[in-house]
Order: C-alpha cells, then sequence, then structure tokens
C-alpha cells in the first residue's frame, strides 16, 4: 500500500492586500481514513479566512475533492508598514492513529517540507503622517484670520501632540499652539486658526512664511514627522 497518511497543502505561503485581493489555498490528504480527520485554523490577528474548520471523512479526502480555504487581510487603520508578516495555525484532530496531530505537508516540496502553520505576508495601505488641508493658505494683512485643517494618515498607537508654530511670528500666529490626536479622533479634523499681524510697513508684494507642524508620540510612526504650511501674507 503506497497511501501515506498525510495532509497536504499546495502552498504554506500567501501574499493578501488590505482593501484589496486575497489568496487561497488547496488542502487534500494522502489516503482515506478510517475515522474523520478534523483540521482547525487558529484566528490571526490581521488575516480572516472562509472556514474556521474542514472535517475530512471517506467521501471527501482525496485529491479529486480538494478543499478551498481562502484567506483576506482584515483592514484597520494603523500603519503597520508596507509588508508585514502573519500566521494561521493549523491544529489536526482525528481517532485515526495515523492522522492524529501530524503537520501539513506542502505538496511538490523538496523533501517533504512540513508546517503546522500558514503564512501570510499582508500589504499594509496606511501611511502614518501629518495631513493639513492645504499646501498653501492666502490670507491678506488687512483680512480676518484664515484656517486649516489637520488630521493623521493613519490610527496612532499612543496619542500625538502636533506642535503648531509660525516661523516668522512677526507677521502672522497660529492658534491652537498644540493639537492632541489619538486612536479615537485622529481621523477628526482640528481647526488651526491663522491671523495676520498688521505692520506700518508697505509691501508691494505678498509675503510667503511657513507655519510648522510637527509630531511627538511614543509611537515611533509619530515621533518625528514636520510638514510646513506656506501662509502668503
Amino acid at each position: 500500500d503506497n497511501d501515506e497518511a498525510v495532509l497536504f497543502v499546495n502552498s504554506s505561503t500567501m501574499t493578501v492586500v488590505e482593501r484589496g485581493s486575497g489568496d487561497g489555498v488547496q488542502i487534500w490528504l494522502g489516503s482515506k481514513p478510517w475515522s474523520s480527520v478534523k483540521l482547525a485554523f487558529e484566528t490571526a490577528k490581521h488575516v480572516s479566512f472562509s472556514e474556521k474548520e474542514i472535517v475530512f471523512d471517506s467521501s471527501n479526502w482525496s485529491s479529486n475533492s480538494k478543499a478551498y480555504v481562502h484567506f483576506e487581510a482584515i483592514d484597520d487603520w494603523i500603519d503597520m508598514g508596507n509588508l508585514f508578516n502573519d500566521q494561521v495555525n493549523l491544529t489536526v484532530a482525528s481517532i485515526d492513529g495515523g492522522y492524529e496531530n501530524i503537520k501539513a505537508r506542502v505538496f511538490g516540496s523538496l523533501e517533504g517540507t512540513e508546517v503546522s502553520a500558514l503564512y501570510v505576508t499582508v500589504a499594509d495601505d496606511e501611511e502614518s503622517g501629518i495631513i493639513s488641508s492645504v499646501s498653501v493658505l492666502h490670507i491678506g494683512e488687512a483680512s480676518p484670520s484664515g484656517s486649516f485643517t489637520v488630521t493623521l494618515g493613519s490610527q496612532p498607537l499612543e496619542d500625538v501632540v502636533v506642535s503648531v508654530s509660525a516661523l516668522s511670528p512677526s507677521d502672522f500666529i497660529v492658534a491652537p499652539a498644540t493639537l492632541t490626536f489619538s486612536a479615537g479622533n485622529w481621523n477628526v479634523s482640528r481647526t488651526v486658526l491663522v491671523t495676520p499681524v498688521q505692520d506700518l510697513v508697505d509691501e508691494i508684494t505678498n509675503e510667503t512664511h511657513i507655519c510648522r507642524l510637527a509630531s511627538s508620540s511614543a509611537d515611533a510612526k509619530y515621533s518625528s514627522n514636520a510638514p510646513n504650511t506656506v501662509v502668503d501674507v
């Protein structure tokens, strides 16, 4: 008898994309079991799958009736980096002694590579950063105050304090001086008021000045972001 008690997978690695494409794996047994074989997938932090468990028996065990499990990224708003890894642990249970607690074997792999988990590369679609509603703000010296709004590009792991400052405070002032964002309000727009300072100098052309937005946080993604908004007064 050349049949062997093996749990085959066609691949042990997959790639999925947040708010994008998923991936899948085919699974089957190497021999007909005399009792049912249950394959369970352990819940992963960043990946969901179409089946929590698969039960093989004498009617659906072979390569002619492969089971298929589809995997997708669990979308969140946290910047995990461009690519990061997760894994789905596998557990096999059966009173058929040949299949009790075995590992999966990658079909066609050299030396019959065995794995106890499926490894998933997740392509993240968030990008951390301070987002200003404008890159240039035009206000006149005799005009009322202008304004722009600020949000974050991704959900922070820790509170983020954004300092707002005028690099030439003799020409304009800003308020408030700080904006605090948390995991609960990171995408809620906060308004920065920009007020020109009137002087007695007759300036033929508008002057361009810089409003600096600088973040600090225990979250490494937001420890040193510093974009600028140009203020044309």
